[in-house]
């Protein structure tokens, strides 16, 4: 019997979430949580340098994989 994960990302403005979920019966495996750098050049613009933004979600998700020993 096989076994389905679900991993989940929520990327806001100031952190990225990743859960892994039991696809069977939705119970949270694992989470991990990343820090978001931003930048605020002008007043109501906010900016984000994209290789950090990419690198923090990367890691979040190895994280919880990691965590919730899905292989």
């Amino acid at each position: 019997r096989s076994v389905s994960y679900v991993i989940g990302i929520d990327k806001g403005t100031t952190m990225t979430k990743a859960a892994v979920f039991d696809a069977r019966n939705g119970s949270v495996l694992a989470t991990a949580r990343r820090q978001t750098k931003s930048f605020r050049p002008q007043p109501d613009w906010h900016e984000e340098d994209m290789l950090g933004t990419y690198d923090g979600v990367a890691a979040a998700i190895r994280e919880v994989i990691a965590a919730a020993a899905v292989k």
